[in-house]
């Protein structure tokens, strides 16, 4: 029988510490479950630059991934070794649009295969510790 969210939560993941900012680490060690949300509901950042691209931040977006697979072929690379099983993190934002806070490459492969659904740790700004 699969073990609950909560069973396998129990023992890998304690509450982040409250330094002065927050890491992956950190947020991966959040224990929230995950819940199904569809794909589209990430539709509105598509075209947003999320990833680095020549060298420079923030001059890649997932659709240009998905519309030219061959050129990004180091990003569709890491999208196919990503592990679906991991949830996303995402928090919301501004709109009730869920803003992705680490796994990218983890909802391209979702969007590459088709999927209508991905696995989704909503956390907010009380989950994890204080950047200021």
């Amino acid at each position: 029988m699969p073990k609950s969210w909560h069973d396998r939560c129990r023992g890998h993941c304690a509450p982040p510490s409250r330094a002065t900012g927050w890491t992956e680490e950190d947020l991966w060690r959040v224990c929230v479950p995950p819940r199904a949300v569809p794909l589209e509901a990430f539709a509105w950042l598509l075209d947003v630059p999320v990833w680095r691209w020549g060298g420079r931040r923030w001059q890649l977006s997932i659709r240009q991934v998905l519309d030219d697979p061959e050129q990004y072929r180091a990003h569709v690379e890491k999208a196919e070794r990503a592990d679906l099983r991991y949830p996303i993190h995402a928090t919301p934002g501004q709109g009730g649009n869920l803003v992705v806070l680490d796994g990218y490459h983890r909802l391209l492969k979702a969007l590459r295969l088709g999927d209508r659904t991905i696995p989704v740790a909503v956390v907010t700004a009380d989950d994890l510790p204080r950047h200021w």
